[in-house]
């Protein structure tokens, strides 16, 4: 979006580089700017780009209250904006980064989370830590069971952020998660 996670990220000192992913053109704009505000243009690198299963081009509905919320969809209506897509494997790929090397992976797409993932098998394979809005009110409950199942194949655990106790819990679990 504009940047939050990722100036932060930066600023925190444990990542020498920060690749912040933005499709929105405006948001993209702002993210830009608040990386240069930061003092940041030397750390965080940023791309206009969406991440999905496969390379194509989608419609990016922009949602004019909530501009946090756009949203990838399959048929474009009033309101959106053409995006290219990538998988993270190829965006990285692009950038000379290996797999190996990622340190984090922040995901919040608005329920488009499954297939960033499907896009990512590298990364998964390589078990870097990731930080997922799980939207199981998008995915629906099939849904949710073969996003957790694709997970499982990856990762034995997760933890709930939302959860003040922020216990360790099965990767089972996932598919619970409310």
């Amino acid at each position: 979006n504009i940047g939050t996670q990722s100036v932060y990220a930066s600023l925190s000192g444990r990542f020498a580089r920060v690749l912040a992913l933005e499709p929105s053109p405006a948001e993209f704009e702002l993210l830009g700017i608040n990386v240069r505000l930061n003092g940041l243009t030397g750390t965080v690198d940023c791309r206009q780009v969406a991440v999905g299963a496969k390379a194509s081009s989608m419609a990016l509905a922009l949602n004019a209250v909530n501009r946090g919320d756009h949203r990838l969809v399959e048929e474009p209506g009033a309101n959106c904006v053409a995006v290219n897509v990538l998988p993270l494997d190829a965006i990285l790929e692009g950038e000379g980064i290996d797999a190996a090397e990622v340190g984090l992976v922040w995901i919040d797409v608005q329920g488009h989370e499954p297939q960033v993932c499907e896009g990512m098998p590298r990364v998964l394979a390589a078990g870097v830590p990731l930080v997922i809005e799980f939207n199981v009110e998008d995915y629906g409950e099939a849904g949710t069971r073969a996003f957790a199942g694709h997970l499982a194949q990856h990762y034995d655990s997760f933890v709930d952020i939302a959860d003040t106790n922020l216990e360790v819990r099965p990767i089972q679990d996932l598919a619970g998660v409310a």
